[in-house]
């Protein structure tokens, strides 16, 4: 049995990284356009144990939405997401594009080309991997921590195409915290998820109570105080076909004068504030929807 699930991994790999080349070598509109119906048939036939929960979770985050109106939703939320998916080979491409767009706050676009430690709070909404290059188009070199799929081929993907773009990745751990750290310390950036499912546990954000005191919102509002570090909060919502917009935030900065405790705890219930709305304006582009345990 087990030589079988060897055999069967290898070959799931082997496909990985053929398809994988194969759409690297295509346009991104051919890419994008592939992904779609390969989402739509995962929702339908696949991935249907996850469609449930999502659909769960997206009743309890828009309670007036009917049973057919989350349907549709969930329907172009797996075309997106396969899209997502087909489109990774081409985040090197997105930087000399015109196919991002740049706006939001202006302070928040300000303080992204303004010297300190940054930390941009990223959400795993649209094409989140999009923010990545579009950072580093603007501010050089980015820290950024990262979960390691399980998939030996997709790992090398995924850090191959990240530092293709000029990402510095660090795997969980010592090297990830000293990295992120190093980075600050030296008035550079980092980007960070707020919405990270860290250890198979969905830390954050949640729609009721407090901010949880784990997780990366936490992490980001500790960071934040002790490099004295600004806090800018950046989306990626997929606006049509393969075009998106980077939505910059409000800057968020801690108060030099504040207790630490105090201080970590108000930014962190910012954070997971701004995150929840973010999330509410379009939630069948949020990947974690159909994460378990359900938004809190």
């Amino acid at each position: 049995m087990t030589g079988w699930r060897t055999v069967k991994q290898s070959l799931s790999e082997a496909f990985d990284w053929t398809i994988y080349q194969a759409l690297r070598r295509l346009p991104l509109p051919f890419a994008s356009a592939i992904g779609a119906p390969l989402g739509a048939f995962a929702g339908r036939v696949t991935r249907k144990g996850l469609h449930r929960r999502a659909d769960a979770n997206l009743a309890r985050l828009c309670p007036d939405l009917d049973a057919g109106a989350r349907e549709t939703m969930l329907r172009r939320r797996w075309r997106h997401i396969g899209r997502t998916m087909t489109e990774f080979g081409h985040l090197h491409c997105l930087i000399d594009s015109d196919r991002v767009s740049i706006g939001g706050d202006p302070a928040g676009q300000a303080a992204l080309s303004a010297d300190g430690p940054r930390i941009v709070a990223g959400l795993h909404l649209g094409n989140w991997e999009v923010i990545g290059p579009t950072i580093f188009s603007q501010t050089g070199p980015v820290a950024s921590p990262y979960q390691p799929p399980t998939s030996k081929v997709r790992h090398r993907i995924a850090v191959a195409e990240r530092t293709r773009y000029g990402a510095r990745l660090f795997p969980p751990g010592r090297a990830s915290a000293m990295g992120v750290a190093r980075a600050l310390a030296r008035d550079g950036v980092a980007l960070l998820y707020l919405d990270e499912v860290i250890d198979k546990r969905r830390r954050g954000p949640v729609w009721r109570g407090a901010a949880p005191e784990a997780g990366n919102i936490h992490a980001v509002a500790r960071l934040a105080v002790r490099f004295g570090a600004t806090i800018i909060p950046a989306d990626c919502f997929r606006t049509g076909g393969a075009r998106f917009a980077v939505t910059l935030g409000q800057p968020l900065r801690p108060d030099p004068a504040a207790d630490t405790v105090r201080e970590t705890r108000r930014i962190a219930a910012q954070l997971n504030a701004l995150a929840r709305d973010r999330i509410a304006a379009c939630p069948e582009q949020w990947l974690m929807l159909h994460e378990r345990p359900p938004p809190g």
